[in-house]
């Protein structure tokens, strides 16, 4: 901690602080001055630290943290409490080689996830090149760069693998009722829920019952039996009905009571019996 920190004149007059509101530049001032700050230009600042040395409430110091990053005034990192003034040493210049070495000894003891510091780095590395030694100096600084590169590239791959997880986390899921989750083509008829088969009928066909004890659809054409009828079996030898030819069986008195009545001549019905007989054959 620094016990004081230097502004120019000048500071008033750039054109980046005149576009600041009032408070963006009053934090500028703090930034530089604050006890917490030191030599280096870089140091943990959390933002309770802030609004309470300020009197500011959390939506004034997070705005006007944002507009001296968007000018590049300072530079910030998601995750980090570490701060980074750009241009400190337009105002806090090191006045020897000793100094200077003592500011980046203290960069080298940061911890990795501090924010970018290259246009710090580059203004040190301008400094260095007018004392003895400076290409020391200069691999040292380019040693810190690729340190705080590295480590912000590994933040964000990490940020960007929790941020997957935490989509696929929040992805809504979609759940079927059905038991049935073959989707029926066009034209056909989906099976009931309480249908046997999970097969659903060709375009055309009756489907069968909930009721009926065969899996098996009746083809185009052909008549469903009822669910209390037995198919009549004809004798192995003579190839003929085993019931006398006027009996009618109750199959067909439940197809006759539901075929379309005509006007004619009371024999059809026995005739009809015997083609009806013949074709169930």
């Amino acid at each position: 901690m620094k016990t004081f920190g230097k502004i120019e004149s000048r500071f008033w007059i750039s054109p980046d602080i005149q576009s600041l509101s009032g408070d963006s530049k009053l934090l500028a001032v703090y930034l530089l001055t604050c006890e917490h700050s030191d030599l280096s230009g870089v140091y943990r600042l959390p933002m309770g630290y802030i609004t309470a040395d300020l009197g500011w409430t959390h939506t004034i110091t997070s705005r006007s943290l944002d507009d001296l990053a968007t000018i590049g005034f300072i530079s910030r990192r998601e995750g980090s409490d570490f701060i980074c003034i750009n241009k400190f040493f337009q105002y806090n210049e090191p006045t020897n080689q000793g100094q200077l070495e003592a500011r980046i000894k203290h960069l080298e003891e940061l911890p990795d996830n501090l924010p970018d510091l290259s246009l710090l780095l580059q203004s040190m590395a301008d400094k260095a090149s007018v004392y003895k030694g400076s290409e020391g100096i200069v691999k040292r600084l380019d040693t810190i760069r690729e340190r705080i590169v590295s480590s912000s590239s590994d933040d964000r791959l990490e940020r960007k693998r929790e941020r997957e997880i935490e989509s696929k986390r929040d992805k809504p899921k979609t759940y079927v009722q059905s038991d049935d989750r073959t989707t029926p083509r066009t034209g056909e008829v989906p099976p009931s829920a309480g249908s046997t088969t999970g097969t659903p009928p060709r375009t055309g066909e009756v489907p069968p019952s909930a009721g009926s004890t065969t899996g098996t659809p009746p083809r185009t054409g052909e008549v469903p039996p009822s669910a209390g009828s037995t198919t009549e079996q004809p004798d192995p030898v003579t190839q003929k009905p085993t019931e006398k030819t006027d009996e009618l069986s109750a199959d067909f008195e439940q197809w006759w009571t539901n075929f379309p009545k005509r006007e004619g001549k009371k024999g059809y019905r026995q005739k009809t019996f015997n083609k009806y007989r013949k074709l169930i054959r």
